[in-house]
C-alpha cells in the first residue's frame, strides 16, 4: 500500500521491533568477519548489531554538503570480497534525508553489480516532511531477490513501546529469519500483533494529524535556525534535525551535556551516529512548537557563548 513491494505471507516476516528484524537478518546472512556497509551519520544500533555478531562495520560518509546523500561511486570503492551487505536508511535516522527514485535504483544495481544483499531500513517510510519529497522502497526495482525491507509500527503509528515490526524478505531467507526468531523471542507478543492489526485497518486522520503536526514543527524549526543564524540541514522525512555545533570549539558530547546542564535543552551528540556525526546534533520534533523553538534559541545562545569564550581565550 506505501511502498510498492509485492509480497506473499511466505516473503513476510513479523517481528518484535525492526531492532529485532534486523538482528535476526544480520544473523542469517553473516559469517565472522563480513563486512557491512553502514552509513554516518547513522543510528549506532546499526554498527553495534554487526559487530556482535562478529561482522566488520564499514562506514560510509554522507556529506551535509549532499544534502546527506550517500555517493553510489564512492560507496562502491568500499566494496571488497568479505563484503556481504550494503544498509541503507530512508527516509534516514539521524539527518533526515529521503532518498530519490533514481538513488534507490542505483543502489540496487551496486548491489547487483557486486553481488551484495541490500539491506533497507524504512521504518519512518511514511514519515515525509517535505512537499517536494516522495518515499520510494528499494524492493520495486529488485529484479533478484536481494533487496531485505525492513519496518515497523513504532514510528508511523506512535507504537514505540509496542514493539512490533516486520520484515519484507524472498521467502527462502523468510523462512530462516523465522526459523532463527523461534529460540530468541519466539514470536511478537499476540497483544502487540493485534494493536498493530488496529492501526493497519483504523482511521487514517490521527496518523494524518500527528504527520501535519511534524510538518508544521519542521517549519517552525527551520524558521528559528535561519533567525538565529544556526547552520541546519532541512530534514526531508522523520522527526529528527542536525543542527551544526562545531563553531563551539568543543566535542560534541560535551557540548550536549553543557546545553543540558546550562539551558536544560536535551540533544543527541552527533558523534553517537558515528565518525561523520561528530560536531553536529541532533534535535527531534516531536516536542511542541513552541518548546522546539525555545530550545533552539537556547542552542544558539549556548554556542554563541561557547564561541565568544573560545575567542576570548584564543586573544
Amino acid at each position: 500500500r506505501v511502498n510498492g513491494i509485492e509480497a506473499s505471507t511466505d516473503e513476510i516476516v513479523v517481528t518484535p521491533g525492526a531492532m529485532n528484524g534486523l538482528y535476526s537478518v544480520y544473523l542469517a546472512l553473516l559469517d565472522p568477519g563480513d563486512e557491512v556497509l553502514l552509513p554516518t551519520p547513522g543510528f549506532p544500533n546499526m554498527d553495534e548489531m554487526v559487530r556482535l555478531l562478529g561482522g566488520r562495520p564499514v562506514f560510509y560518509r554522507l556529506s551535509a554538503d549532499a544534502g546527506f546523500l550517500p555517493d553510489a561511486a564512492a560507496l562502491e570503492e568500499l566494496v571488497t570480497e568479505r563484503t556481504k551487505v550494503l544498509f541503507v536508511n530512508t527516509p534516514a535516522n539521524p539527518t533526515g534525508a529521503v532518498y530519490p527514485p533514481s538513488l534507490m535504483e542505483g543502489l540496487v544495481e551496486l548491489a547487483a553489480r557486486r553481488d551484495l544483499w541490500l539491506v533497507c531500513d524504512e521504518v519512518y517510510d511514511e514519515m515525509v516532511l517535505s512537499p517536494d519529497c516522495v518515499h520510494t522502497a528499494a524492493g520495486p526495482f529488485d529484479p533478484d531477490g536481494r533487496v531485505v525491507t525492513v519496518c515497523s509500527f513504532s514510528k508511523v503509528y506512535a507504537m514505540t513501546g509496542w514493539r512490533v515490526g516486520y520484515v519484507a524478505a524472498p521467502a527462502a531467507l523468510a523462512d530462516v529469519l523465522r526459523t532463527l526468531q523461534e529460540p530468541l523471542v519466539s514470536c511478537p507478543s499476540t497483544i502487540s500483533q493485534k494493536a498493530a492489526e488496529a492501526a493497519l485497518t483504523g482511521p487514517r486522520a490521527p496518523y494524518e494529524a500527528m504527520l501535519d503536526a511534524y510538518r508544521h514543527r519542521r517549519v517552525v524549526a527551520l524558521e528559528v535556525v535561519e533567525a538565529a543564524g544556526l547552520r541546519a540541514v532541512a530534514p526531508d522525512g522523520t522527526l529528527y534535525m542536525l543542527v551544526d555545533v562545531s563553531d563551539a570549539g568543543l566535542d560534541d558530547l560535551d557540548f550536549a551535556l553543557g546545553l543540558l546542564r546550562s539551558h536544560s535543552v536535551s540533544v543527541a551528540p552527533g558523534s553517537v551516529f558515528g565518525p561523520a556525526g561528530r560536531g553536529w546534533a541532533r534535535i527531534s520534533l516531536a516536542a511542541e512548537s513552541e518548546a522546539i523553538a525555545e530550545g533552539l534559541r537556547r542552542l544558539a545562545k549556548a554556542l554563541h557563548e561557547q564561541e565568544a569564550e573560545r575567542i576570548g581565550i584564543g586573544s
